[in-house]
């Protein structure tokens, strides 16, 4: 980093983990006026636009898991953000299916036919001749197939669902202080 010139403030990327002298990591670290020189800290305060009078110490942005941003209307100069707010429509989705068509076949009674309470008198009772309805069995109806009818209704989910950012490489950010 010593052959090139780059201003106090400059925020680089960097793959190392042995920092270079005259640079720090943002991490959020605290760096004192003693610590790099009076001209120095002036001109890092300012860059980092913050005013250096009074102050003898002043904290480094924190990249730690962040990505950097372009300032601008949305996002200013030095501002911390979270992920864009997003949501993801799910439309309402019919669909019918058509079981295989197999041989002659009968079929258990639904539970819901039998575990009834006839006090009302609203439903009829099933006449198994004095058998177990749990073992008895429909009549058989021939080869034949079944329709199944699938929905799905329509939804929204929340916003932030997980985390939204490509694939990535770590690095360093490290920041010019001296």
């Amino acid at each position: 980093m010593s052959n090139i010139e780059m201003p106090i403030g400059s925020i680089v990327m960097y793959a190392g983990d042995l920092i270079p002298q005259g640079w720090c990591r943002c991490n959020k670290q605290e760096i004192t006026r003693k610590a790099i020189g009076d001209a120095n800290f002036d001109e890092l305060a300012k860059a980092l636009n913050i005013d250096p009078a009074g102050k003898s110490s002043l904290l480094l942005p924190d990249m730690q898991n962040r990505f950097p941003v372009g300032a601008g209307q949305d996002a200013h100069l030095g501002a911390l953000g979270g992920p864009d707010p997003h949501t993801h429509k799910v439309e309402q989705f019919e669909k019918t299916y058509d079981t295989s068509k197999i041989g002659n076949h009968s079929h258990k009674y639904a539970s819901s036919w039998y575990k009834r309470d006839f006090s009302s008198g609203k439903y009829s009772g099933i006449d198994t001749g004095g058998g177990n309805v749990k073992k008895q069995k429909t009549q058989a109806a021939g080869a034949h197939k079944h329709t199944v009818n699938v929905t799905i209704e329509e939804r929204t989910t929340s916003e932030y669902t997980g985390l939204n950012r490509p694939k990535y490489y770590a690095v360093n950010f490290i920041i010019r202080v001296g």
